[in-house]
């Protein structure tokens, strides 16, 4: 049996309380930004509609010197629920700030 659009709504709505990683690179386990001020940060998402769920905020991150970020994830608490790559990796020659502009979620059938 194939979950259908209802199910798939009902899953993405489960996953509550998420928050945002960024990572330097593709390994998500050896790789997450590190120094400075830099901290996981909350994320939330609209309800979900066709099977896909779309950020509703764009959490904010500060981001020491001499970092580029190229890769995130998201996190139900310490379990990684899904992870990318970032539209354009930024490097940061001088601490800044990194603004997470959209994340989508979705499940399709296999």
């Amino acid at each position: 049996m194939q979950f259908n659009t209802a199910g798939h709504n009902l899953m993405l709505d489960a996953l509550s309380n998420l928050t945002v990683a960024l990572f330097t690179g593709p390994d998500f386990t050896l790789n997450e930004v590190t120094g400075g001020t830099y901290a996981r940060q909350s994320i939330t998402f609209a309800t979900a509609a066709n099977s896909s769920r779309d950020s509703s905020s764009q959490p904010e991150f500060d981001i020491p010197a001499g970092t580029t970020v190229s890769h995130a994830a998201l996190y139900a608490g310490t379990t990684r629920v899904a992870e990318g790559v970032l539209p354009a990796a930024e490097s940061f020659n001088a601490a800044g700030r990194y603004t997470f502009s959209d994340a989508d979620l979705s499940l399709t059938a296999a």
